[in-house]
């Protein structure tokens, strides 16, 4: 029985120094053709790129919550939403100077243990003061989601730049985006 694989036809030698021998020169053969093509320029920027895959979750500075029971109350109901299925959008609001970015900073932070997987990549955005939903605003927002996710954008369109990020986000098992300080509506399918 031949349980190697992977020989070029007309091979008769199945001993492994032979087969180490041929694909040592299988991956010569793909280095040359990878150095060719830089040098023809099919490669401008290098044959590497930064690392696809950011970190899953930042940690973000903030105050503690494990003294404040209404607080930490709040957290418990998030993070139970946050593990349920049928919740796709949850909205925290309220005055300023109530408490809602430390609560979700400390959400955030919660999520970036190493025993919660329960998202791929948390996104956390800091929208702005008083925003309103202008275009250049909201291109702003777009480029910080497209950083967060080492994404460029170059589209032009709102459209087009939502559906590269949509496109982007949908590669992830499942994300979070969290949108802090935002004033204003803010159209979530052109983000």
């Amino acid at each position: 029985m031949n349980i190697l694989s992977g020989l070029p036809s007309g091979t008769n030698s199945t001993t492994p120094s032979h087969r180490v021998a041929e694909e040592s020169e299988q991956v010569a053969h793909w280095l040359n053709e990878a150095k060719k093509l830089r040098g023809d320029g099919k490669f401008p920027e290098g044959m590497t790129g930064p690392d696809p895959f950011p970190v899953r979750s930042d940690y973000i500075p903030a105050p503690t919550i494990d003294d404040q029971a209404t607080t930490s109350r709040n957290m418990a109901k998030v993070m139970d939403m946050l593990s349920r299925e049928d919740i796709k959008r949850i909205g925290i609001w309220g005055m300023g100077g109530v408490g809602k970015t430390t609560l979700v900073k400390n959400i955030n932070n919660k999520l970036t243990s190493p025993s919660q997987d329960s998202f791929s990549i948390v996104i956390w955005i800091t929208v702005s003061n008083k925003t309103q939903e202008t275009e250049s605003e909201l291109k702003k927002v777009q480029k910080l989601i497209a950083d967060r996710l080492k994404l460029t954008l170059t589209e032009e369109s709102m459209e087009a730049r939502a559906s590269k990020l949509h496109a982007r986000l949908m590669m992830e098992k499942t994300f979070l985006l969290i949108l802090d300080d935002v004033w204003d509506p803010i159209d979530l399918d052109l983000v």
